[in-house]
């Protein structure tokens, strides 16, 4: 194995590979990946499935700050936390690879109203 994988007949894909196969997959299968296009398919589904947890991980890591600053008597909001929580995705990101991977690097959520704003922008230019 170790062999294959010096030898470039095999690698490991890293973070970088995984937001390159949702923003430009032929980048990566003329570099990268010289097997056929069913393969490619694959992967760029399993970028996907990788992109929505990458998000909910996020989203997670955010409700459990605010449940904490909640707990310690801080400046929590709980109407931010009840925000969070009502959150729910209005676009397929599926349709949409480029936005998962911006969501995925900025370690964010696109909100229904940000989604509403850009998509009547894009309907009306």
């Amino acid at each position: 194995d170790r062999l294959l994988l010096y030898s470039g007949s095999r690698f490991i894909l890293g973070t970088i590979d995984l937001l390159t196969l949702l923003t430009d997959p032929e980048r990566i299968r003329h570099h990268h990946f010289p097997s056929g296009e069913s393969t490619l398919a694959d992967l760029i589904q399993d970028s996907l499935d990788w992109g929505l947890l990458c998000v909910l991980e996020d989203k997670l890591s955010r409700i459990k700050m605010q449940i904490k600053g909640m707990q310690q008597h801080d400046e929590a909001d709980p109407g931010a936390l009840i925000d969070e929580l009502i959150c729910t995705r209005e676009w397929e990101p599926a349709e949409h690879l480029k936005w998962l991977a911006f969501e995925v690097e900025q370690q964010i959520q696109i909100r229904p109203y940000q989604y509403h704003t850009v998509r009547q922008l894009m309907e009306n230019p």
